[in-house]
């Protein structure tokens, strides 16, 4: 009984092709002076993520490579997300663990008001 039961598991199981299924909707989250946003992203090997960050967008690309007996099939992902206006983007950084990226950056210090004196 237990190995059907397992087995109709393993069956079911369909690997991910759909970009919805990978990059969910996340937003930068403020935690003290940083900001971060953590993505889910299994079964991509860390070589395999590509980040781009161009005028406060931030793009990500991931390619999953499954193997099926003696065919190999190629998955790619692609999102872009925007980049808070007071984010310091020189200090971006990113680690991926266990099929979760985990950005993290700097929050730029405001500019002090300036006041302007009418003469």
């Amino acid at each position: 009984m237990r190995n059907i039961v397992l087995r109709d598991f393993f069956n079911d199981v369909k690997p991910l092709t759909a970009i919805d299924e990978v990059f969910k909707f996340h937003q930068w989250e403020k935690e003290g002076n940083n900001y971060f946003l953590e993505l889910d992203i299994p079964g991509v090997k860390k070589e395999d993520i590509k980040l781009n960050l161009e005028k406060n967008i931030l793009s990500i690309e991931a390619q999953r490579k499954l193997k099926t007996g003696n065919s190999q099939k190629s998955f790619k992902y692609h999102s872009s997300y925007s980049v808070p206006e007071d984010i310091d983007t020189e200090s971006v950084e990113a680690e991926y663990s266990d099929g979760v990226l985990i950005l993290k950056a700097k929050i730029l210090e405001s500019k002090s008001l300036k006041q302007i004196t009418v003469k």
